[in-house]
């Protein structure tokens, strides 16, 4: 688990049934309002794109999201965008035993002002196209020992992409109401890219309402939000087992519950009151409430990896 104290992370761990947090002295990062963090423990790790994560076939927290490990742990990537004005990308590639760093530089994707890291096989990664508006577009693999890039599918509005899938978001045209931002885009659909064929599967549809992707389960199934307009505050978790089924609502009150780490069937949550858990049998609930003992006043808590 990571509590978030400014731009300081620590990570530690929960004991079940007690619900007890020990703090790990090895997992402190210190980080920045630009999205990047360093470790404090040796080898020194610098890293970006999201909440920190546990490598446990390293024993090592990583400054980087799970999606940006390999697969053994071994390593993880992440990117420096450029500078305003310049035109190539830093990609890097950190062997996490030693803090080696394989840097990569790439230039611009077509009509876009940048890149955004989805996956990394530890041999390939998976960038999506920065577009100007809020949705990347394109999905692109990068190469890591020729250096080679070219692009597996020019669907636009990526939400994220994992172990060979893109998921985009889409507007059904039989929407009479199809959900609007003031300020941005939405859609009312959930559809599945496989990056291998290019055929793409519709995994959710909500009329009039707003669907983000929260999770992909190792499993291939998908965790979302579901908002309702007119402000679109109000949102439902839910979980979907295959492409159109009736989804499994994880709570109704999902505002506020801002990471999801899924496990074995299981669901964990973070959020500024604590932890939550759900699986179809057990429900929603909140297994460990905050203290600003381990965290700081108006802080947050979240999972950081699989259980131990």
């Amino acid at each position: 688990m990571f509590g978030q104290h400014e731009f300081e992370f620590t990570g530690g761990f929960i004991s079940f049934p007690s619900a007890t947090y020990q703090a790990d002295p090895n997992g402190v990062l210190s980080g920045s309002p630009d999205n990047t963090y360093t470790t404090k423990a040796s080898p020194v790790l610098h890293g970006s794109g999201g909440w920190p994560f546990y490598d446990l076939a390293m024993r090592r927290w990583l400054p980087v999201p799970p999606g940006q490990t390999s697969p053994d742990g071994r390593s993880y990537a992440y990117i420096v965008p450029a500078a305003p004005g310049s035109n190539p990308t830093a990609v890097h590639v950190v062997q996490v035993a030693t803090g080696a760093d394989h840097v990569i530089s790439i230039g611009l994707p077509p009509g876009g002002v940048g890149w955004q890291l989805e996956d990394f096989s530890g041999s390939a990664v998976l960038l999506a196209g920065q577009m100007a508006d809020p949705f990347p577009a394109g999905v692109w693999r990068l190469d890591v020992a020729s250096g080679s890039l070219h692009e597996l599918t020019p669907s636009g509005h990526v939400l994220t992409v994992q172990n060979g899938t893109a998921w985009i978001g889409v507007n059904n045209p039989a929407d009479p109401s199809p959900p609007v931002f003031q300020i941005g885009e939405a859609f009312d659909s959930i559809a599945a890219v496989n990056l291998s064929t290019g055929a793409q599967t519709t995994w959710m549809y909500e009329p009039g309402m707003s669907v983000q992707v929260r999770a992909v389960d190792e499993f291939g199934r998908l965790v979302a939000a579901v908002s309702a307009p007119p402000d679109f505050t109000a949102t439902r978790i839910v979980f979907y087992q295959s492409p159109g089924s009736v989804g499994e609502v994880v709570t109704t009150n999902g505002f506020g519950l801002f990471l999801v780490e899924p496990d074995r069937g299981q669901l964990w949550f973070g959020s500024g009151q604590g932890i939550y858990f759900w699986t179809s049998v057990t429900g929603f609930k909140k297994v460990y409430a905050i203290k600003e003992e381990t965290t700081g006043p108006g802080q947050a808590i979240v999972p950081a990896g699989h259980c131990v």
